[in-house]
């Protein structure tokens, strides 16, 4: 009942731009949720999957089926973090990588660009009360830090970019540097 929309990029991969739940149903009608594990295929028609683009996942927030965990391919090389397609997705606990991504990988179900050296997102539903941003990250994408039940976060002196990138409200304590 859930379909991801894409579209096909002029080198003949795809771009995943949207989700939807097509069973119609919401949880504002009555209907209880239903938690999934979504993986994102590596292919579609044909075409490899090599981006996720903005919004990809926020068609399912209000719809029953809640994302509990997504599983990105190794060949997204993409990942739109300042739009960041994971916002408002309060039920996701992790953002897992499978192995052998160039770009990507999850740290404790948190997904960073190894390549950039950045934060990408740590999800609404990210379990952790406390959680320590991991050495050698220089950057932290707008709106990165979501986690619903954080409560204590600690930032190592390697980062250095750090603007707009709290999107959780119940943040009691942030510590800076080593």
């Amino acid at each position: 009942d859930i379909i991801l929309e894409y579209w096909v990029k002029e080198d003949g991969t795809a771009a995943i731009m949207f989700s939807k739940d097509v069973s119609g149903k919401s949880p504002r009608d009555g209907y209880d949720v239903i938690m999934l594990d979504l993986v994102v295929p590596a292919e579609i028609d044909g075409h490899p999957v090599t981006e996720v683009a903005f919004h990809a996942f926020n068609g399912l927030q209000l719809s029953m089926y809640q994302l509990r965990t997504v599983t990105l391919p190794a060949s997204v090389v993409w990942v739109d973090d300042l739009a960041d397609p994971f916002d408002d997705l309060f039920n996701l606990e992790a953002i897992l990588v499978e192995i052998g991504n160039p770009v990507y990988e999850s740290r404790d179900g948190v997904l960073y660009n190894r390549q950039t050296g950045m934060l990408v997102c740590l999800p609404g539903g990210h379990p952790a009360e406390e959680y320590a941003i991991a050495e050698g990250t220089v950057a932290v994408a707008p709106h990165a830090i979501e986690g619903e039940a954080l409560r204590v976060l600690h930032v190592p002196d390697s980062v250095t970019v750090f603007s707009d990138a709290l999107a959780c409200e119940h943040l009691e304590v942030l510590h800076l540097g080593a």
